[in-house]
């Protein structure tokens, strides 16, 4: 027989417990049968073996409340309950032996009051080692004893709710099979292992954020630590901050004084320049001066060779002229001559063939032709005079109306001129009411309207009309102001570079045509130019920009740059004017205006009278009543221009008569002069005829005429030679004329560049002279500044030193260069001193800086605290997720190893079977006995077999757990009385033969009924406890077998 195992039951004590007054049970190590009738207590041992072992009331399935344990007596005033068990502590695996011994008794004692009870852990030897429920745990723990498991513990009520069950039976046979094979508590110990790793979590946040918050803590009292620490050296960096301040004011100082003296020393050599300049322009000036006059003797005197020369050539000339004559003249003899001795010739051959009659004949009838062709001739002179006295008349009729004609014309002009002059200054007046900008053109709104729309095209907007932002001060000077700055630069434009002008341009030329607006390019500045020292000195008169309040700086730019007005005064009265400008001119000044527009020019001096009226554009208060008179004066001159083109149609029309007239008179003319030619000609023609004479006389003359040509020939050589010769001479004559012209001109090319040169060196000499007084005068400025400047290096130097020597008395550190200003310096001095003062509301320094140091210590100990439980945690997170596929894996491998064991039980007792988890949370138990023919055999499930059957089932279900479910001992509550004899026979064998192959677990079996005659092994010892009805007083009895 088996002596047991670590943890079986040895005994069991009742008193005062439910039924009994007192009981007491020893347990065979193996096999117990408790049998009895109902009500004689045996479920009372089992209930008393729970709560002694820390059973809950609700696990017995009897009482919810521990007191109603409590056997109630009305004599005693209190009552309480003991159970005690003894429990097997031997092997290799005891608990504490050393303490407690070969066996451990527990003992509770329960009261009737309603206390959970009281535990006392005894030896061997009856000595209470303890009383705390979790040392009874451990020991449970130890021994693998799990009190409320139904595998170790089956009550009547877990049997008859999860094995006996009609409805529901699944569920709650998986509900079983969880519980007793520890899967349900497993799943539960891993849900509470979830929990409490959430739970770390966030013990672990609250932990972050309290390490946070102390960290904050001991960095502000780090802070303040360090603030104390800092606020000396800031001190003492403020107060080096502040010498640097001064030191760079010192040095800014002198950085001045050093530009003070290169410019005091670049002004004095710019005054030397411009005197070294000015002599030199003044040397210059002379030596032209000197040069002029030399090349004005100069040309005096090469203008008199100039001179002779051109009379020598007109001499020379008049030879050459003379000769060309003679050379003529003997040419033409030469020619008559020749002409003549043919014509002799002629005249010998002819009147060898003619008589002397025949020439008497001819003569006469030649005679009566002339003498009819000259009166002919004389009545045709006569008309002819006629005729050109009468056209000379009216030539001189025709120029008198051309004249007119001209004049008439030329009235017409000035008088449209006129009107429209004062048809536009009519316009101007009555549209620049509303309009001011009209007065500068009737274009100008529109231009200005396309400027402002080119807006963005232009780098800067352009300014103008000039006019349009200037504005006389005085009203009786707005005509010379007008006559100063002119017309056409009143309607000028301003624009800052190149690009904007081209641009302005080409907005301006679509509007005009000619006379377009001028563009001026000059770099808009924000500021007028300063010209106190440039102006016009004089206090008497005021200058044009004194009288001028310009609105904007580029347009008074603009006129000083161009005009130079602040070098123009206004003088009102003429004597005054000639006065002034004659004897004693203000310095700087170049001319001066009158009120009448007349003006005065220096240098040399000049007086221009005004050349026109001005318009009065600048006037800003419009005389509507000057526009009547205007319209009167429109309205005459019309009437004028229409009485003048009505004369020049009346002129036209006479000198179309008179043209008419002059050219029947030049025909007629022409006519009469062709006639007189023609009779001249034929007069000529009869008077040629000569007397017949004899031919030796013709020989004679033929002989005299050719000794004549031979003389004119001689002649004509001669004067040929004397016309090369004075040609030649001419010739030489005029190359030294051409050369002395040359000369002369450039001399006198010469000349006038001296003079330029002279007037440009004179005005430089101006200008170098007011320059160099410029820089004299800016040097003495600067020397003032420099003394002023010294003066204050002397006291910032001496006062840096004494501070420095101040400090060193008191902090003899070296020195420092902070690099940032002393005022951030003071700042954050006074944020320290503000938080030390806060905080020295409270502590001292010396507690803060412990405080600091604790607080510290402590942030260093609660850091490694929280990195252990985040290193802990993580280690967990993985643990967690290994358990849980080890959980899954258990499970799986828990349902595989039932549902196998459950198989062989059945298998060993005539049935076939399995388990079925196919469903979820759901067990169904499949069996069928092997004496069902094949044909019809199949797997049933439970509620298809006998009641006998299906608790026979269950039996073997319930050893399948058994046999995978290791625990020191079984017990089991009234397993038998829902089978037939011959099952409940079946059912007690197969318990025994399994508690035969289960010798060290110890098997307590509770019946209602009388025990079957029972086949035994030899290895199976079986103790019976048979129960008898309870007596209400002394021990209980039993009989044991």
């Amino acid at each position: 027989t088996s002596q047991g195992g670590l943890g079986i039951i040895l005994s069991v004590t009742l008193k005062n417990f439910m039924c009994h007054d007192h009981l007491q049970f020893d347990f065979d190590p193996h096999v117990n049968f408790i049998v009895g009738q109902n009500g004689s207590g045996k479920s009372a041992v089992m209930t008393g073996i729970i709560l002694a072992l820390g059973g809950k009331s609700s696990v017995t399935g009897r009482y919810s409340n521990i007191k109603d344990f409590v056997k109630i007596d009305e004599k005693i005033d209190k009552n309480t309950a003991h159970v005690s068990v003894t429990l097997k502590n031997c092997g290799p695996y005891a608990y504490k032996p050393e303490k407690y011994g070969d066996k451990i008794i527990v003992e509770r004692e329960i009261s009737s009051e309603g206390n959970s009870g009281k535990y006392k852990l005894k030896n061997s030897s009856g000595k209470i080692e303890s009383t705390l429920k979790e040392e009874l745990n451990n020991i449970l723990i130890a021994m693998d004893i799990q009190i409320d498991n139904p595998v170790l513990v089956l009550t009547q009520d877990t049997s008859r709710n999860f094995l006996m069950a009609k409805t529901g039976k699944e569920g709650k046979l998986f509900e079983f099979f969880y519980r007793g094979t520890g899967l349900q508590k497993l799943e539960i110990e891993y849900q509470q292992s979830i929990a409490m790793n959430e739970d770390s979590a966030k013990d672990l946040a609250a932990k972050k954020q309290a390490l946070d918050h102390m960290e904050k803590e001991v960095k502000r009292l780090e802070k303040l630590r360090k603030s104390d620490e800092q606020l000396d050296e800031l001190k003492r960096e403020s107060f080096w901050a502040k010498v640097i301040l001064l030191e760079k004011v010192l040095e800014t100082e002198k950085d001045k004084k050093e530009e003070l003296l290169e410019e005091i020393d670049s002004a004095k050599k710019e005054a030397e320049k411009s005197k070294n300049k000015h002599d030199e322009m003044t040397l210059e000036h002379d030596k032209f001066k000197q040069e002029k006059a030399e090349i004005e003797e100069k040309i005096v005197t090469e203008r008199k060779s100039y001179s002779e020369l051109d009379v020598q050539s007109d001499t020379c000339a008049g030879k050459v002229r003379s000769c060309k004559g003679e050379v003529e003249l003997y040419k033409r003899e030469e020619k008559k001559l020749l002409a003549d001795i043919r014509d002799i010739e002629a005249t010998i051959n002819e009147h060898q063939r003619k008589d002397q009659t025949d020439y008497e004949n001819e003569k006469r009838q030649r005679n009566e032709e002339i003498q009819k062709l000259e009166e002919k001739l004389s009545n045709v002179d006569i008309q002819k005079d006629e005729l050109e006295t009468e056209q000379f008349r009216f030539i001189q009729e025709q120029s008198s109306q051309e004249q007119e004609l001209q004049r008439l014309k030329a009235e017409i002009g000035d008088l449209k001129s006129k009107r429209n002059m004062r048809h536009n200054q009519y316009s101007r007046v009555k549209d620049s009411k509303n309009n001011r900008q009209i007065m500068f053109g009737e274009h100008t709104p529109s231009v200005l309207q396309e400027i402002q729309q080119n807006q963005r095209k232009f780098r800067k907007m352009p300014k103008g009309p000039i006019g349009l932002d200037i504005e006389v001060k005085e009203s009786r000077w707005t005509s010379a102001v007008e006559a100063c700055i002119k017309p056409h630069m009143l309607r000028s434009f301003c624009a800052d570079n190149s690009d904007d002008s081209r641009l302005l341009t080409q907005i301006l030329q679509k509007y005009y045509t000619d006379r377009m607006p001028s563009v001026i390019i000059s770099p808009f500045l924000s500021h007028m130019h300063n010209v106190s020292q440039h102006q016009a000195q004089t206090n008497d008169f005021p200058t044009v920009l004194d009288m001028l309040t310009i609105k904007d700086p580029v347009i008074a730019n603009c006129l000083i740059d161009q005009l130079s007005i602040e070098n123009i005064i206004l003088i009102e009265d003429i004597t005054t004017a000639q006065n002034v400008m004659l004897d004693n001119p203000p310095a700087k000044c170049y001319s001066a205006f009158l009120l009448n527009c007349d003006e005065i020019l220096l240098n040399p001096y000049r007086y221009y009278s005004a050349s026109r009226r001005p318009t009065n554009v600048l006037s800003r208060n419009i005389d509507e009543s000057y526009l009547p008179k205007l319209q009167e004066e429109i309205e005459t001159i019309d009437i004028e221009i229409k009485k003048r083109e009505s004369a020049m149609t009346d002129g036209r029309l006479q000198l179309q008569k008179c043209h008419s007239t002059l050219d029947k008179l030049k025909n007629k003319i022409v006519n009469l002069t062709t006639s007189k030619t023609d009779i001249n000609g034929l007069i000529e023609e009869y008077k040629q005829f000569e007397e017949p004479r004899n031919v030796p006389e013709m020989y004679d003359e033929y002989t005299s005429l050719k000794a004549d040509l031979d003389k004119k020939q001689e002649e004509l050589r001669k004067a040929e030679e004397k016309l090369k010769m004075h040609v030649t001479e001419h010739e030489e004559i005029r190359v030294k004329f051409n050369q002395q012209r040359a000369l002369v001109t450039s001399l006198n090319g010469a000349f006038e560049r001296l003079g330029s040169e002279i007037n440009k060196r004179f005005r430089d000499i101006e200008v170098l002279a007011s320059s160099r007084k410029k820089f004299e005068q800016l040097k003495k400025e600067k020397e003032r500044e420099l003394s002023k400047v010294e003066s204050d290096i002397q006291k910032a130097d001496v006062a840096v030193k004494k501070t420095i020597e101040e400090r060193k008395k008191v902090d003899p550190k070296p020195r420092i260069d902070p690099t940032r200003p002393h005022e951030d310096i003071d700042t954050q001095i006074k944020e320290i001193e503000k938080v030390i003062s806060e905080q020295s509301n409270t502590t001292d320094k010396v507690s803060l800086f412990e405080k600091y140091a604790e607080k510290s210590k402590r942030l260093f100990a609660a850091k490694n605290e929280y990195k252990q439980i985040e290193k802990e945690n993580k280690q967990i997170a993985k643990m967690m997720a290994k358990r849980k596929s080890r959980t899954k894996y258990i499970i799986n491998y828990t349902k595989c190893v039932m549902n196998l064991s459950f198989t062989v039980v059945l298998n060993h007792n005539g049935f076939t079977g399995s388990l079925d988890f196919s469903k979820p949370q759901s067990l169904i138990l499949e069996a069928t006995p092997f004496k069902e023919k094949a044909e019809t055999a199949g797997k049933k499930a439970c509620s298809s077999l006998s009641g006998g059957e299906r608790s026979f089932v269950t039996i073997a279900f319930l050893l399948s757990l058994w046999r995978n479910i290791p625990m020191p001992f079984r017990i089991l509550d009234e397993y038998d009385v829902f089978m037939d004899s011959n099952n409940r026979h079946l059912s007690i064998n197969l318990l025994l033969r399994e508690a035969g192959r289960m010798e060290s677990t110890q098997f307590i079996f509770l019946s209602p009924l009388d025990l079957p005659d029972l086949r035994v092994a030899n290895n199976i010892s079986i103790k019976v406890h048979k129960m008898q009805a309870p007596q209400r007083i002394g021990l209980s009895t039993m009989d044991e077998q």
